[in-house]
C-alpha cells in the first residue's frame, strides 16, 4: 500500500470513530502541553537572531498530524512562514556565537487546534 493509502486508511478510521474520549482528550492536551514547552525552549534558543522570510503563505493553511494511527482535526485557514536565520547576527546587531543546537531554519505557522 502507497504511502497516500495508508494516510486515507488512517483518515477513514479515525472519521469513522465516536468522538473522542474523555481520557484520550486529556491525553492529547497533556500531549499539547509538552509540545508547547518544548516549542518554548526551542524558541529561547534562538533568542532575538534575526531571519529572512524564505516562503510565505498568507492564508488558507491547514494543519493535521498523523502519528501511528491517530490523527488530529485539521486547523482553522492560517497562514505559514519559513524563515532562515541570518548568521551570526542578532536584531540588536551583536555578533552571536553558533551553538551546535541552534536551528538555522524554522517554520511558523498560527494554529488553533479544535
Amino acid at each position: 500500500m502507497t504511502l497516500f493509502g495508508n494516510i486515507v486508511q488512517v483518515l477513514e478510521k479515525e472519521i469513522a470513530e465516536a468522538g473522542p474520549s474523555k481520557e484520550k482528550e486529556m491525553l492529547r492536551q497533556k500531549e499539547y502541553d509538552e509540545v508547547k514547552v518544548e516549542l518554548r525552549e526551542h524558541l529561547e534558543k534562538v533568542g532575538d537572531a534575526e531571519a529572512d522570510v524564505i516562503f510565505s503563505i498568507p492564508d488558507g493553511v491547514q494543519l493535521f498530524t498523523i502519528d501511528g494511527e491517530k490523527t488530529t482535526t485539521p486547523t482553522h485557514p492560517t497562514s505559514l512562514q519559513i524563515l532562515r536565520f541570518t548568521k551570526n547576527k542578532s536584531k540588536s546587531g551583536e555578533i552571536d556565537i553558533p551553538r551546535a543546537d541552534q536551528p538555522s531554519a524554522l517554520i511558523q505557522v498560527i494554529a488553533f487546534f479544535s
